[in-house]
């Protein structure tokens, strides 16, 4: 499923290109994760913003309400539209829900694909006993050279 930052999102019966979040966007997303846990409403929107920041599929016409109304967003899908959204997850989410539903998916394709994101996004992050394992606190190799092999002209 993941190759460095790439990875196939399966909702419903399509499979669509994406991308892991950064790492502070994927610490944000679990956090909001943990936050809403169990409370139905708001964990469906986290899960719906999983597939937001993860998304590399056609652009999602997306709408943010405010106080005086709908705008709508312009932005491509992921962090920078989060950003759009004051980085509020149950908002975003319920924004990508919206335009992903308006584009023939069902709801349940929709977390489904959100939950399997979530856990890829989770395991994603080494834990403190990975990176010292991985760890090489050997000296450093100096470069092989860095002189120019060709004349300028």
């Amino acid at each position: 499923m993941i190759d460095g930052l790439a990875i196939k999102i399966q909702i419903g019966s399509d499979e669509v290109r994406g991308w892991l979040p950064l790492l502070p966007d994927r610490f944000a997303l679990i956090n909001a994760s943990q936050e809403h846990a169990g409370r139905d409403r708001y964990a469906a929107s986290v899960l719906a913003a999983a597939v937001g920041l993860c998304w590399g599929g056609e652009l999602l016409n997306m709408s943010l309400h405010t106080r005086i109304g709908p705008i709508a967003v312009t932005v491509p899908p992921g962090p920078r539209a989060l950003v759009v959204f004051g980085g509020d997850f149950v908002a975003f989410g319920d924004a990508v829900s919206d335009a992903l539903m308006r584009l023939g998916y069902e709801p349940i394709d929709i977390f489904t694909a959100g939950g399997v994101l979530l856990r890829a996004i989770t395991d994603s992050i080494p834990t403190m006993g990975e990176v010292e394992a991985s760890a090489d606190f050997s000296e450093a190799t100096p470069p092989a050279s860095t002189v120019p092999t060709s004349r300028s002209a």
